[in-house]
């Protein structure tokens, strides 16, 4: 279960930043289990300490026995393929690189520039936020239209107050910018 997870955390999670490949090998340790992540993160290199690595054409997986020859794990491989070592203490697992979503440079940079901006003016607008959160509240909850519906519009409304007032309204043109890049 171990070595399950571990790889699944190896191949969801993202090493390194947008378009660029980790300096050096990354290397991460579980029980007596290591795996290390090759700098292009193509390739990932399993050692057990104890126990044998074995590969199943026929189902795709990687049978993992523990020191007496018992079945301690079975990873299904999916598009991964698994070349384990003479030895079968050692397994290179490689694959197809991750798909990317095809975001534009530009608006990763939008992106970025309306989190700064967010950020810098939320101490600015945190106050507006929460008057609108709590009259939207009340609204909703004296009237028919409900505090569950109220609230989250009494939110947004405190929310663009806010960051309008502040910064200028370099908040509000920077989501507005982050919206219309392509």
């Amino acid at each position: 279960m171990v070595l399950a997870a571990f790889l699944a955390a190896i191949l969801v999670v993202p090493v390194g930043a947008v378009d660029a490949a980790p300096a050096r090998a990354q290397v991460f340790r579980a029980g007596d289990v290591t795996a290390v992540i090759a700098p292009d993160g193509h390739e990932i290199t399993v050692n057990l300490g104890s126990g044998s690595l074995a590969t199943d054409a026929a189902s795709n997986t990687l049978t993992v026995f523990d020191g007496k020859g018992r079945v301690s794990e079975v990873v299904p491989l999916g598009a991964v393929t698994a070349d384990v070592a003479a030895d079968q203490k050692s397994a290179v697992l490689s694959g197809a690189p991750a798909v990317r979503h095809p975001v534009s440079r530009a608006k990763d940079k939008a992106y970025a520039d309306m989190m700064m901006k967010l950020n810098r003016n939320w101490p600015c607008a945190a106050p507006s936020v929460i008057a609108g959160g709590i009259i939207g509240f009340l609204v909703g909850f004296f009237l028919i239209l409900g505090w569950v519906l109220a609230t989250p519009i009494g939110l947004g409304i405190g929310a663009f107050v806010g960051y309008s007032n502040c910064g200028h309204g370099e908040t509000i043109r920077a989501i507005q910018k982050w919206i219309g890049t392509p």
